[in-house]
């Protein structure tokens, strides 16, 4: 008929122990500069005199 259980049963799959291993395979680091581009801006008030602060 039915099956018996006792109490709860045990877990299939293990559970990661800490945040670490949560993360471990989700987390993707990813990093843009754009200082580059404001070394190449043209600022025309910088070339008069005095135009440096």
């Amino acid at each position: 008929m039915g099956q018996k259980t006792r109490g709860r049963p045990e877990p299939k799959l293990k559970l990661p122990q800490s945040v670490g291993e949560v993360l471990q395979e989700h987390v993707v680091l990813e990093s843009e500069s754009i200082d580059r581009m404001y070394l190449n801006v043209y600022v025309p008030q910088l070339q008069r005199i005095g135009g440096v602060v």
